[in-house]
């Protein structure tokens, strides 16, 4: 499995308009638009880092946990 690495707002959202399955996977609904570069950027901004640490941490121990990673 392959994690991509954005290190600009507007990477991650060329590569989700380009690839809408993953977009999908992420939980967008596909047939609305995607969200703009500026509702990414407040997200970002505005959410606890230490908030996002956890929920990166719990979904690497739960893909280990399905064996999809290791």
């Amino acid at each position: 499995m392959k994690c991509e690495g954005f290190s600009q707002i507007t990477d991650l959202v060329d590569y989700l308009s380009n690839n809408l399955i993953i977009a999908h996977y992420c939980g967008f609904n596909i047939m609305k638009p995607l969200p703009s570069y500026w509702t990414f950027d407040r997200f970002i901004r505005d959410i606890d880092n230490k908030t996002l640490k956890d929920l990166m941490r719990f979904q690497v121990l739960k893909l280990s946990e399905l064996g999809i990673i290791d």
